[in-house]
């Protein structure tokens, strides 16, 4: 799956520092350029000023909720994923797919290619995904 992304920009909004630079390196590895950051307030500047192909949120940062982060997403029609242990999801973030912490990183990396490669209908609740 070398390169797959090649190209492709994700954003990885995680506050978890082992978290963020593991998920980072892997969507590196298969082409990725990949932009981590561990605030809301972080990710809606660099959400002003670049364009993502996906993103990957922890629902719950230090400074808030992702509530903002996925209605911003939404609006821009691009595909994201919520990566946390949180149970109650609310707002626009209960659209997405939720990916259930732990999980090991490599198949979350196999989502965020499945997101981007064959993205689904913003619109539609996904599936929760397991560890």
């Amino acid at each position: 799956m070398s390169n797959v992304l090649a190209g492709r920009r994700v954003l990885v909004v995680e506050d978890e520092v082992i978290i963020s630079l593991d998920v980072g390196h892997e969507l590196e590895m298969v082409g990725a350029t990949c932009h981590c950051v561990s605030t809301l307030a972080d990710a809606l500047k660099l959400l002003t000023a670049h364009p993502y192909d996906a993103a990957v949120l922890d629902y719950r940062l230090p400074d808030g909720f992702s509530t903002e982060l996925c209605e911003e997403l939404e609006r821009r029609g691009t595909p994201y994923l919520i990566h946390s242990g949180y149970e109650k999801i609310e707002g626009a973030c209960a659209l997405a797919e939720k990916v259930e912490k732990p999980m090991a990183t490599d198949r979350l990396v196999d989502r965020i290619v499945q997101l981007i490669l064959k993205p689904s209908s913003p619109s539609q609740p996904a599936p929760t995904v397991q560890p």
